[in-house]
């Protein structure tokens, strides 16, 4: 209880809860992607783009993602 009073470790409900909605957040985030990207994957005819294209749009998903436990985090902390 002292620890959990001091910041140092979190109630293990409220962890869950957090990672279950990050974890809704990403896979929405990425069944969303096929929706998003069609239309441009569609006229792109060079492989590399269609990569680059691929990974940024993978990479802002993920990086949505940090920002998300980073707040968190701050919100947690004392």
């Amino acid at each position: 209880a002292y620890e959990v009073a001091i910041g140092k470790l979190l109630d293990a409900g409220e962890v869950q809860t957090v990672v279950a909605s990050a974890t809704t957040s990403l896979r929405t985030a990425l069944e969303n992607l096929p929706t998003r990207l069609a239309p441009e994957l569609a006229a792109i005819t060079d492989e590399a783009k269609t990569r680059g294209l691929l990974a940024e749009a993978i990479a802002n998903v993920l990086a949505d993602l940090s920002r998300q436990f980073d707040a968190l985090s701050r919100q947690a902390s004392p």
